[in-house]
């Protein structure tokens, strides 16, 4: 652990962290680095006992100083959202082909605005080609050839927008991604709007490494089933793009997801072809080296250079170098120079999931797997097989938690099972890659043995995913908590844990040796008792906590009473109004992603308060995923088609459906009083019968009350004044996303908000309307938007409220 690479190679890390959040300017950054860094330089030559410590500081601030850089300039592009105009550029990276669009990164050097000014500048853009307004369009097949290759010049229409960021707790960053790549804009268009100019930019060795890749995948989607095909290529290139939802669920769920990250395990096979190769062909110690390092940087370009597989290679070129040159090799400092030398070629990796993976995964092996075999020596030989898959798996176990809500039960068993036949199938697509430009009879043949083997794969995955048991979701840890572990850890690890242990046990028996039994078991539980009575007592009382989340133009709201109760109201769902068929499932990939961040494996209530698709769509997800007790519904009389699979799923699940009733009342909670306000008799003839039936609730805690309203109109309020029930609340969630039809002056007076909320996001009804937000406003009173403020959290405490935006804004 003294070990003087490790300890820089932390000091630059912290140095990292330390300037993401201080956000200091690059030049106070250099500043500090040049001196530390001459303090260093004179503490050194003066030989000063302490030259250690500022040489570590050192690295502290030029860690700092070295994000401050690549966090670069500010973007001339980010002046000009919200605007159409005319970009050219070329493709600096291999494209991305997915069911319904194409993604690809544009380097731009001309910008055309719409007066006519050309602007000459040198910035990455995020281009976006939907392919859903094609004429007559097929369905992208699997593992297709993206439209434009690397080096392509294009000339690009459209309006130029910010990436979106998170919206709910919790949610992935998509802006701070990209900004780490030094991407501030995206452009979204249409086949219609692209053309392309020129070729033959960039890289010419990296072209003509894509330009192989290229051929190969052709040759692997002519031979091998889609099905095969798509996991292949995830497996060898790190492709993912052809993986449905269900595939990344069964792999996520048998622990095996980690081998479409490109990385040790598949440059290991890499290394052992090329030094196979290099025996054929009879070279030297030094021409294997050669060899080696050639095969894998050209597998680390067809892989895209992503981060596991550049630190997997760097490991193995100083583990190769240091066997050839017959220096004693230290996996430790090998995994700490990888670290450096990724880190100083863009800090900001450092933030992103598939980093810190691979990292700490290759850490538990190299770290923990010879103190623990040490321990195990009286296993069979063989008990590394058990060990190495079981050290990864400990040394990530807090960050799969925290960036994916689920732990796999099944993963040390799926990995020494399948370990073996993946490392096949690897290697196998190696020898089939190369036959391609050779004997490509040989290699369809091989591609085709590939493809069965990869089925079985397949097959063994989707039966272990589906063992009762296999993972279990688990809500975020804490930092604190995940820092915890790995203390523990590396405690564990260098033995600090022992003379501890023998501490508090040779304590405890000379304390306790001074009780007879019959005193000893009294003590015991006096201890325990006023220990319990005291974490009890002291115990802040858990608040009534109201979300509403932001899935868009839709409703999604998430009710925890104090005694832990949940209840979810409607689900979101995907816009109706949109030209545009998005693959993206809200209620998957919002409302039951939040759930599982938040812990929640169970729900006690969802109310669908209509079955429109903005409510009802997201509704099935959240079946399917979380187990519920009971659904409240609208009891509307004429039902959809989503409607009527909604009611068919929850039956096939054996969750009972009710319809919601005025004087009903859910009563989950004694400090919470949830009324059903509406409906009462069903309204027919009205604008909307099926906005104006909406489910209203009314949710009471001490003093404070909710009002939830659907996506009812004024018919349906007046229906509610007439029945006399109480409507005074402290927050209102305006009915039907603020439309024109949703504002009703003496329902709005009758309910006499304190704080108001509208849910709703892009859309083209005109939502909120302006007369609905002077009311909301009117006499400065908080109004709360989610298409503005992203998730709204409503705190009570039974006296005061609490409302917590998510996105704070200048308003």
């Amino acid at each position: 652990m003294a070990n003087p690479m490790v300890l820089i190679t932390f000091a630059f890390i912290l140095g990292i962290i330390l300037g993401q959040y201080l956000n200091g300017p690059p030049w106070a950054c250099g500043i500090l680095a040049l001196t530390a860094g001459v303090i260093t330089l004179v503490t050194i030559k003066q030989r000063a006992k302490f030259s250690t410590e500022v040489l570590l500081l050192f690295a502290v601030s030029l860690g700092a100083f070295w994000l401050s850089l690549a966090q670069g300039p500010g973007s001339q592009l980010a002046q000009q959202t919200g605007t159409y105009l005319d970009l050219t550029g070329w493709v600096a990276e291999e494209g991305r082909v997915y069911e319904n669009r194409e993604t690809y990164l544009l380097q731009v050097h001309e910008l055309l605005l719409p007066e006519g000014n050309q602007v000459a500048l040198n910035e990455p853009v995020l281009l976006t080609i939907y392919l859903d307004r094609l004429a007559e369009s097929q369905p992208v097949t699997v593992g297709a050839s993206p439209s434009f290759g690397y080096g392509d010049v294009l000339r690009v229409h459209g309006q130029l927008e910010l990436p979106k960021g998170p919206r709910n707790p919790g949610e992935f960053d998509y802006r701070a991604y990209l900004l780490r790549r030094g991407v501030h804009t995206q452009i979204t268009v249409y086949p219609g709007d692209v053309v392309r100019l020129e070729s033959g930019q960039g890289n010419p060795m990296l072209r003509w490494v894509l330009s192989l890749k290229a051929r190969v995948k052709q040759e692997m989607v002519q031979v091998i089933p889609p099905e095969q095909t798509k996991i292949l290529q995830a497996l060898l290139f790190g492709d993912q793009t052809g993986l449905s939802p269900e595939d990344r669920e069964q792999y996520q769920r048998t622990g095996l997801i980690h081998i479409f990250s490109v990385s040790g395990f598949h440059v290991g096979f890499v290394l052992l072809f090329a030094l196979f190769l290099g025996q054929i062909a009879r070279l030297s110690p030094k021409g294997q080296f050669w060899l080696a390092l050639a095969v894998m940087f050209f597998f680390a370009a067809l892989a895209g250079f992503q981060t596991p597989v550049m630190r997997a290679t760097i490991m193995a070129v100083i583990g190769l170098a240091g066997h050839l040159w017959r220096r004693e090799q230290d996996l430790i400092n090998s995994l700490a120079v990888a670290a450096l030398v990724l880190l100083l070629w863009n800090p900001q990796w450092l933030f992103e999931a598939g980093f810190q993976l691979s990292f700490l995964a290759t850490w538990g092996i190299v770290y923990l797997y010879p103190r623990l075999d040490a321990q195990m020596t009286r296993w069979a030989a063989w008990r590394g097989v058990v060990l190495v898959p079981l050290c990864a798996q400990l040394a990530v176990i807090p960050l799969v938690a925290y960036y994916f809500n689920q732990v796999s039960v099944i993963s040390l068993v799926s990995n020494v099972l399948l370990a073996g036949l993946v490392g096949v199938a690897i290697l196998m697509a190696f020898f089939a890659f190369l036959l391609v430009f050779i004997f490509p009879l040989a290699s369809q043949i091989l591609f085709l043995a590939d493809g069965a083997l990869i089925g079985l794969v397949t097959k063994l995955v989707t039966f272990l995913s589906l063992v009762p048991g296999a993972a279990f979701f688990i809500g975020t840890p804490s930092i604190w908590l995940m820092l915890g572990y790995y203390f523990l850890l590396v405690a564990w690890g260098e033995g600090w844990l022992k003379p501890a242990w023998y501490r508090v046990r040779n304590y405890a028996v000379f304390y306790f040796s001074r009780f007879s039994r019959s005193n000893l078991v009294p003590l015991v539980c006096l201890i325990l008792v006023v220990g319990l009575a005291a974490g009890w007592y002291f115990k802040p009382a858990a608040p009534l906590r109201v979300v509403f989340l932001d899935v868009g133009q839709g409703d999604s709201i998430l009710i925890e009473t104090p005694a832990g109760k949940r209840i979810l109201v409607d689900g979101g769902g995907n816009p109706t109004f949109t030209s545009v068929q998005s693959a993206f499932d809200v209620g998957r990939q919002v409302v039951v992603s939040y759930l599982r961040r938040e812990g929640i494996n169970k729900l006690d209530v969802v109310v669908n308060t209509h079955p429109d698709s903005d409510h009802l769509q997201g509704l099935s997800a959240v079946l399917e995923a979380i187990p519920v007790s009971l659904v409240l519904s609208a009891p509307v009389e004429e039902t959809s088609a989503l409607w009527q699979e909604f009611y068919q799923q929850a039956q096939a699940l054996g969750v009972p459906v009710v319809g919601a009733k005025r004087g009903m009342s859910l009563n989950l909670d004694p400090a919470v009083l949830i009324e059903v306000l509406h409906p009462g008799t069903l309204l027919a003839g009205t604008r909307s019968d099926v906005n104006n039936n909406s489910v209203v609730l009314r949710i009471k805690h001490g003093q404070n009350a909710l009002l939830l309203t659907g996506d009812l109109e004024a018919e349906g309020m007046q229906d509610l004044r007439q029945a006399g029930v109480e409507l005074r609340s402290q927050v209102y969630k305006v009915p039907h996303h603020g439309s024109r039809y949703s504002l009703d002056p003496q329902f709005f007076a009758a309910v006499d908000p304190q704080v108001t909320v509208i849910s709703v996001g892009k859309n083209n009804f005109g939502h909120p309307d302006p007369a609905v937000l002077e009311a909301c406003q009117e006499g400065a009173r908080p109004l709360f938007r989610t298409d503005q403020h992203g998730a709204i959290t409503v705190e009570s405490d039974g006296q005061r409220l609490k409302v917590m935006p998510f996105i704070r804004t200048q308003d």
